[in-house]
């Protein structure tokens, strides 16, 4: 076992060499490589958890970062990569026509902004939700249908899965799409299983069965894709959404959920981004953080695994974990990033900064965005790594407030 892991490394290490590294780069809309890409990387085989407060745009985020400006890269750029990006989206909280409508707003600046006067169409204009306030011209409305053609091509590599599911549905489903691009091989004390069939191999005299010239204990589950370069991303969004079965809570959903995640990346090397939300008690946390700081003066507005809704499963799984930060959310005037730069707030709702807590690649990190929640467009600022800081002790009462219950939370609740 050992030295045949060992030699499947050495195969990896030789393709990827030959072919290029099996990730996709992450550039934002102006066209400048990120920094995740920089610092972390967006790959085969990992599994990423993004957690923000309700409305902050954590999935309009993902879907700018992770897919539109993943494929967009992919399609028009020439670089060496061994990723065939395949996605499965399961878009737990709105329709698709809404879905369609980001995507098209953000699509459109991305082709015609260099157009004057062309630069934004929102989705609220595309459905007119402006009571004709605003009037889509001729020419904007036949522009925003030549985008079919991306759409189109787009299809080829996007799964959307939309309305409510249990964890076992999603992970059926993932489960049914490995089948069709490979074969699993399940061995228990009865045989061996190809893709859920019927015993293939009967195991008789002795816990292992040799097939193909090796032997496969009756514990073994092996997977073997059709095409090596195939790099499936699964998202689900968001993970508070996933139905209960029938016994299940909320903590139940996403351990099983976590374990899903956990068996694709390991067994299949596909990648997971679920998206979470911050627990409501977060807002009068901060406040308690705000009121201390560190050597250099700067507000220590640290994002910590207790913020994230649900159990620690989800996250403790994850190859990186980061949060979104909206200053706004607490109606700052100013707020003092991790580099000590201090943003002033005025009258602005675009400042988001990206804080990554866990990275299994790297150092840890954050960065500064400009986020136009009306197309997703983004625009990385400022970069700087963080050191590890241990959350702060606190006492039960730094977390009341009006309307919000009391923080369970112990200071022992290490972060990741």
């Amino acid at each position: 076992m050992l030295v045949d892991g060992f030699e499947q490394m050495i195969d990896e290490m030789e393709y990827y060499s030959k072919n290029g590294p099996p990730e996709l780069a992450i550039y934002d809309s102006a066209g400048e490589l990120s920094a995740f890409s920089q610092k972390c990387q967006f790959a085969k085989a990992m599994n990423i958890l993004l957690g923000a407060f309700t409305g902050s745009g954590k999935t309009t985020l993902v879907d700018t970062y992770f897919i539109l400006n993943a494929y967009w890269d992919y399609v028009k750029s020439s670089q060496r990569t061994a990723a065939l990006p395949h996605w499965i989206y399961f878009i737990l909280e709105r329709g698709i026509q809404y879905k369609m409508a980001k995507w098209t707003s953000y699509l459109y600046k991305k082709e015609y902004g260099h157009i004057p006067g062309e630069g934004t169409i929102t989705t609220a204009e595309i459905f007119n939700w402006k009571k004709k306030k605003f009037e889509l011209s001729v020419d904007q409305k036949n522009r925003i249908k030549e985008l079919k053609h991306f759409m189109v091509d787009m299809q080829k590599h996007v799964e959307l899965k939309t309305g409510s599911k249990t964890a076992k549905d999603i992970n059926e489903y993932c489960i049914d799409v490995a089948y069709r691009q490979g074969k699993m091989y399940e061995a228990d004390t009865d045989g061996i299983r190809i893709n859920g069939s019927k015993y293939v191999h009967k195991f008789s005299n002795g816990p292992f069965k040799t097939v193909g010239g090796k032997e496969v204990a009756q514990s073994t589950k092996v997977y073997e894709g059709n095409d090596r370069d195939k790099m499936n991303v699964v998202i689900i969004d968001h993970i508070g959404l996933v139905v209960p079965a029938s016994g299940q809570n909320e903590k139940t959903v996403l351990d099983v959920l976590g374990k899903d995640c956990i068996q694709m990346r390991d067994l299949c090397g596909w990648t997971g981004i679920q998206i979470s939300q911050f627990n409501d008690e977060m807002i009068s946390a901060f406040r308690s953080r705000m009121n201390t700081k560190n050597d250099n003066g700067m507000n220590p507005f640290r994002i910590f695994k207790q913020d994230f809704k649900g159990t620690r499963t989800v996250g403790e799984n994850a190859d990186v974990v980061m949060g979104m930060m909206e200053p706004a959310v607490f109606k700052l005037k100013q707020y003092t990033n991790q580099e000590g730069v201090t943003i002033d707030l005025t009258n602005n709702y675009s400042y988001r900064e990206l804080q990554i807590i866990k990275n299994t690649y790297g150092k840890l990190f954050n960065f500064d965005i400009d986020f136009d929640g009306r197309n997703g467009w983004i625009v990385e600022t400022t970069t700087s790594d963080q050191e590890y800081v241990s959350p702060p002790a606190v006492k039960p009462e730094d977390f009341m407030s009006e309307g919000v219950s009391k923080d369970i939370r112990t200071s022992d609740d290490l972060p990741f």
